[in-house]
């Protein structure tokens, strides 16, 4: 069953808004927190802009999803930087759910790239995932300062966008708790249908503010 932890910025302009307050951007803002089971909307929190990022994911967890799922139900959960921390890795596996969080923070993921590096891998030790585009992966493991374990990270390595070769490869760097499986497996993620993987204000007001709204 997937699970997908979501933490939006909300750009608020006026005076009359209550709860608003400066985000990490300088922006005047609020947070609304999320967490999908499958296609359906489970929880939603609307914070205050100071609010961290990751809201209070704890307590929507225990609140509103874990109750939801039979105890024997196989969960994969998926979420985005702002996600990254110990906290989250060591909930999951106390649960038995499987994770799988993006690390983009250039000062988080340096570590792992270090590591790969250090590895001096040939072209024949990446995994090809997309000739098209020409992307690559290979696991590393790493055990950030106060987490409790060794964790595996996938780093996929992007050598061209379109028909056009990059001056040096774009890496991407996704923590995972499982390196028993293909990484293409793990590094494919579409939850949301076609037609709500777009960017732009008006879906996020009609999805999002709209529906906690009403």
């Amino acid at each position: 069953m997937p699970v997908f932890v979501d933490g939006t910025g909300i750009e608020v302009q006026g005076h009359p808004c209550e709860g608003t307050a400066r985000g990490y951007n300088g922006e005047k803002q609020d947070w609304l927190h999320s967490v999908f089971v499958g296609a359906a909307w489970v929880s939603a929190r609307l914070n205050e802009g100071a609010t961290d990022g990751q809201g209070d994911w704890r307590e929507q967890l225990e609140t509103d999803v874990a109750p939801l799922l039979a105890a024997d139900t196989p969960v994969w959960l998926r979420a985005d930087n702002a996600y990254y921390c110990g906290a989250l890795a060591a909930y999951c596996r106390e649960r038995g759910w499987d994770y799988s969080i993006s690390v983009t923070d250039s000062r988080k993921k340096r570590p792992v790239l270090q590591i790969v590096a250090a590895m001096e891998l040939a072209d024949q030790d990446w995994t090809p995932l997309d000739p098209e585009r020409r992307e690559e992966a290979a696991l590393a493991f790493y055990q950030p300062q106060s987490w409790k374990e060794e964790e595996v990270y996938v780093m996929v390595r992007q050598q061209s966008e379109g028909q056009q070769k990059l001056l040096e490869p774009r890496s991407t760097v996704i923590l995972t708790s499982r390196c028993d499986l293909p990484l293409l497996e793990l590094v494919r993620s579409q939850l949301l249908p076609e037609k709500a993987r777009q960017h732009g204000l008006r879906p996020l007001i009609r999805d999002f503010v709209q529906t906690a709204g009403g």
